[in-house]
């Protein structure tokens, strides 16, 4: 057994033949709410993850059926959402169910639901009864829930059974071969019976040509779920996430030691350690958990990164590595994207740079002990940088970067329109220099064409107390006031959120 760097294994896999996608779906809490998604939000993330899944012989009968049902007595169902919630291949399946409830007498929908599973799942229906030991009397049992109180409580529970069972299945979608008898995800749970504590659930006997496949769920921004509400009582900090817990406590998730077990892998992303193992319900204890620190890039990745970036002097690669290092062999990204930046907005303008214009000051006895302790150097750093670039790229995209700081999103419409009122030239070419920066990102939850602009950035933009930025919150509150009293329910918060930016600035001026 041989044992690879990181940067081994992944040019390993890389090359590798004979290898296949791993079907996955990605749930970012961390998303901003947009009509019907909503990623905290139970019933909203799941019905997310529902349609990330769709396209690889996935089904989730029962939960679809659960979700259908929901709509109905909360008198939601219509045509528009449902096309909004469910993918678009499954849409004659959902038409069944549909016509079920609405043709059908309560007492006989129990059958009339299995009918249609049978008509749409065909050859499988009689393999997915048997592994789900699905019957009517399941169908009627979420007819009796009460939608809000008792039906909601139970969608994750249903969504992670249908999975389990879908991934038993022969047609289950396939994915890389791989048996390294270790936990192949950043947080692992194995798997819990449903009810009290921990336990594990017997492997399936099944032989080596049925075993299922691989699948990835990715939960990003675990912390979202609270904000800044860190401290809050236990009473009130379970239950955010306590559908997640359900969840995955229900998965049938890959242990690495128990090869017989279903291949769903779930990774979640934070900054905070979990407390789950505190939680009075649900709750995941810590042997469950493969909890590993994501740290920085490594000097490796960080040369190839520039490298890639089109920074082609390699003395310069290795300066910029050296002025975005915070830990030895730790690599700030952000920093080492603006280094990037810098290099080539400079190198557009003809301007030389050398690596002594990327020297890292000695810290002296004179140095005040918050700039020694790491973080000051590390702002410091990124105003420095920011600096550079806004002295080397075009004055009016500089113009532009300050300004748009104050969005938390901008599309085209909003960069002319800071552009129209703040006097600076907007222009196409500008705008797609602007977008191609390392700290301008998509912002995929706003939809196509949006962007965002890193938040560290923006915090150093606040910091400094910019004027321009601060007008830019005065068009914008504005911009967004009209768009809401014309109906358009999102621009609400937008209003919201600068006037609260400008009234605190305000509030800060007179403490000063």
């Amino acid at each position: 057994m041989k044992t690879l760097s990181d940067e081994k294994f992944a040019e390993h896999i890389k090359n590798a033949e004979g290898v296949e996608p791993v079907p996955f779906a990605h749930l970012d809490f961390g998303m901003q709410p947009r009509g019907d998604d909503r990623p905290q939000e139970a019933f909203s993330g799941l019905l997310m993850l529902r349609r990330a899944l769709a396209g690889h012989g996935l089904r989730f009968p029962l939960y679809d059926f659960a979700c259908v049902w929901y709509l109905h007595k909360t008198q939601k169902l219509t045509n528009d959402r449902l096309r909004d919630l469910f993918p678009a291949e499954e849409m004659d399946f959902i038409t069944g169910i549909v016509d079920a409830i609405s043709g059908t007498s309560w007492g006989a929908l129990g059958k009339a639901v299995l009918n249609v599973f049978g008509k749409h799942l065909r050859q499988r229906f009689t393999l997915y009864m048997q592994k789900r030991k699905l019957d009517e009397a399941q169908v009627e049992a979420i007819q009796r829930m009460d939608p809000e109180s008792e039906l909601m409580d139970q969608l994750p529970h249903l969504f992670a059974d249908d999975l389990n069972t879908a991934m038993s299945l022969d047609e289950a979608p396939k994915s890389l071969s791989g048996k390294s008898g270790k936990p192949e995800l950043v947080r692992e749970y194995s798997p819990l019976p449903q009810g009290e504590g921990p336990g594990v659930r017997a492997p399936q006997q099944v032989e080596a040509s049925d075993r299922p496949k691989r699948i990835a769920l990715f939960f990003d921004t675990h912390e979202a779920f609270w904000g800044s509400q860190r401290n809050l009582s236990d009473g009130r900090f379970f239950p955010r996430d306590e559908w997640l817990r359900r969840l995955l406590v229900t998965l049938e998730l890959c242990g690495g030691s128990t090869p017989a077990h279903h291949g769903i892998v779930a990774v979640v992303a934070g900054r905070d350690r979990p407390r789950w193992a505190e939680a009075s319900r649900f709750k995941i204890p810590e042997e469950y958990l493969d909890i590993q620190r994501v740290g920085h890039l490594s000097e490796t990745d960080a040369a190839q990164f520039l490298e890639r970036a089109g920074v082609a002097d390699a003395t310069m690669r290795q300066c910029l590595v050296e002025y975005a290092r915070v830990a030895p062999n730790q690599i700030h990204p952000f920093y080492l994207g603006l280094c990037a930046d810098v290099a080539l907005a400079a190198s557009e303008t003809e301007t030389t740079l050398t690596p002594e214009n990327f020297q890292i000051a000695p810290q002296t006895a004179e140095t005040p002990p918050f700039e020694k302790e790491g973080r000051g150097i590390l702002l410091n750093k990124g105003k420095e940088l920011m600096d550079r670039l806004l002295r080397y790229a075009d004055a009016e995209v500089g113009y532009a970067v300050r300004a748009l700081s104050a969005c938390r999103a901008f599309d085209r419409e909003i960069y002319f329109k800071l552009g129209e009122v703040l006097n600076f030239q907007a222009t196409e070419p500008a705008f797609t220099v602007l977008t191609r920066f390392s700290f301008v990102w998509p912002a995929e939850q706003r939809g196509e064409g949006w962007y965002r602009i890193h938040d560290l950035l923006r915090r150093l933009a606040r910091e400094r107390g910019d004027e321009i930025a601060h007008r830019a919150d005065e068009v914008l509150e504005k911009h967004y006031r009209e768009r809401g009293e014309a109906g358009e329910t999102a621009a609400v918060a937008e209003t919201i959120y600068h006037a609260n930016r400008l009234d605190w600035e305000i509030k800060s001026e007179l403490k000063l």
